[in-house]
């Protein structure tokens, strides 16, 4: 039956029973969603109620269990339990909902311990990339000449060797492991947004795409903010490491107070 160009999902529908598959991931409402993305849904666009669901049925169950334990109950001289009612009416043989509970437990302890053992693999592999960082720095350092090496202070070289390669460590695997698999998410996501619901599902995540340059020009002032850092920081290590090798001087000189005035200028 159609109306205003539109293929209304009749009652033959819901007698067909769903495959495995589709009620593994619900394509049995499919029909349902599409319609309801194109036009407001009607009474008779859904599908039909099995037996064991409609109220009838539940209300009559239900009944009849209440009624034998009152009856029980009364022979025994007890108080009749409702919840024990509600217990026996329950379906016993939903083979599919016992094994959805199975195995969402093996899902979360499967979740569980990859979750462990990515943050593991990926602290393995920062310390390594960090490692191989550093030594290549001190390398660096020792193949330099003597006029190159005046060009860069102690506190540099600490400050990055302790700074930007600890950052290497700490995010560049998980950045890179969840980044791609975010990008892959949204994508399977939008497909699944614009096929099921429509058109007027995706502003949100236009929003949420536009949202991705103000988080890049944020990046960006972070970074140039960290540099300001690193040469102040930069500048506060040389001037210890300074008073630290030429403490004797300092001491003779009574020169205490000044650089302890340069110090906390620098700090």
């Amino acid at each position: 039956m159609e109306r205003n160009g539109y293929k209304k999902i009749t009652s033959d529908a819901g007698t067909k029973k769903a495959s495995f598959v589709s009620l593994l991931f619900f394509q049995w409402m499919n029909n349902v969603f599409k319609t309801g993305s194109e036009r407001a849904l009607q009474e008779n666009d859904f599908l039909p109620l099995p037996e064991d669901n409609t109220s009838s049925f539940v209300i009559t169950s239900l009944q009849a269990k209440w009624e034998k334990e009152q009856t029980k109950c009364k022979e025994n001289v007890e108080k009749p339990r409702l919840w024990k009612s509600v217990i026996s009416a329950t379906p016993r043989h939903n083979y599919l909902l016992y094994g959805c509970a199975v195995a969402m437990g093996f899902s979360e302890l499967i979740g569980a311990l990859s979750l462990h053992h990515l943050g593991y693999r990926c602290e393995v592999m920062g310390i390594r990339i960090g490692s191989a960082l550093k030594g290549l720095v001190y390398g660096k350092i020792l193949l330099l000449s003597k006029t190159a090496l005046f060009e860069f202070t102690t506190g540099h070289v600490i400050d990055l060797v302790s700074n930007d390669v600890q950052r290497l460590d700490e995010h560049t695997i998980n950045f890179m492991l969840y980044g791609v698999f975010s990008f892959l998410q949204l994508i399977a996501a939008a497909f699944l947004m614009a096929y099921l619901i429509g058109w007027q599902s995706l502003p949100g995540l236009i929003f949420f795409c536009l949202l991705l340059p103000y988080f890049a020009v944020l990046s960006h002032v972070g970074a140039k903010l960290r540099h300001r850092t690193a040469l102040v920081s930069d500048c506060r290590i040389s001037l210890m490491n300074q008073a630290l090798a030429g403490i004797r001087a300092i001491k003779t000189h009574t020169w205490e107070d000044e650089y302890r005035k340069k110090i906390k200028d620098a700090r």
